[in-house]
C-alpha cells in the first residue's frame, strides 16, 4: 500500500498547499486558474491538484450546460462572490476549463484551496 487511504486521490504531490500560488494568475480585477470539470460525481467538490489544474466534480451530467452551471454555482459558494462574478472564460464545451473570478486575488483564492482540499 502507499500510505493513501483507499480511493484517494494523489494531489500531484503536493502537500499542505505548496506550490498552489503557481495555479492562480491576477488578471481582469479577479483570478483566473485552470479546472479539469468531472461531470457525474456522487458529489460536488474538490478532488485534487494535478499539474497546477484544480479537479473539481460536479454531481450535474454533462449535458443542457448543467455541469457548467453546477461548476459556477458551487465556485461561487465556496469564494463567497456572487455567481455572476465566476465565468467560464474557456472550454465552455470541454472538461478542462479556465475560470475567472471577478473581485478576487491570488492570496485569498490559494487560502481557500488550500482550506477545501484539507478538509477532504
Amino acid at each position: 500500500m502507499n500510505g493513501q487511504e483507499p480511493g484517494r486521490e494523489r494531489r500531484g504531490g503536493r502537500s499542505r498547499g505548496e506550490g498552489l500560488i503557481s495555479i492562480f494568475c491576477q488578471e481582469d480585477g479577479g483570478v483566473s486558474f485552470k479546472i479539469i470539470l468531472q461531470p457525474r460525481s456522487s458529489i460536488t467538490r474538490f478532488c485534487g491538484v494535478v499539474e497546477d489544474i484544480i479537479k473539481l466534480r460536479v454531481n450535474a451530467p454533462p449535458v443542457d450546460n448543467k455541469a457548467n452551471l453546477e461548476c459556477t454555482k458551487f465556485l461561487s459558494k465556496v469564494f463567497n462572490v456572487t455567481q455572476s462574478k465566476v465565468n467560464i472564460i474557456q472550454g465552455k464545451k470541454s472538461r478542462r476549463k479556465t475560470i475567472l473570478i471577478k473581485d478576487l486575488t491570488i492570496e485569498r483564492a490559494k487560502q481557500i484551496i488550500e482550506e477545501h482540499l484539507l478538509d477532504e
